[in-house]
């Protein structure tokens, strides 16, 4: 879960970094694209490891692990959509910013 939130941070930082610059529509677009091959990768890979402590948790019949896999598998599953969402909001309205922020110090 470590390597996924590190990857998830630096993925942030990029994007947030190219959205800022004001060097055009597409390559926002492009961190955004770079942002969702990243997320799919990463769930790709521990929804295995997922499932198999799932089923792990099942066959001891721990009722308090399977409530707890069962708010990760919430957060698992809602997550990468709010972000998702967010960064497509982003990216828009920065795209059809027309000036530079002023309002930065």
């Amino acid at each position: 879960m470590l390597v996924a939130k590190r990857v998830m941070k630096i993925c942030l930082k990029i994007c947030s970094k190219m959205l800022r610059d004001q060097k055009g529509f597409a390559s926002g677009f492009i961190a955004l694209l770079a942002t969702i091959f990243i997320m799919l990768v990463v769930y790709v890979a521990f929804d295995p490891a997922y499932q198999a402590l799932y089923n792990i948790a099942a066959q001891s019949n721990n009722q308090q692990l399977l409530e707890v896999l069962g708010y990760i598998n919430t957060a698992y599953v809602k997550f990468p959509l709010i972000l998702l969402i967010g960064m497509i909001v982003y990216a828009i309205v920065s795209a059809l910013r027309r000036e530079p922020n002023t309002y930065r110090l």
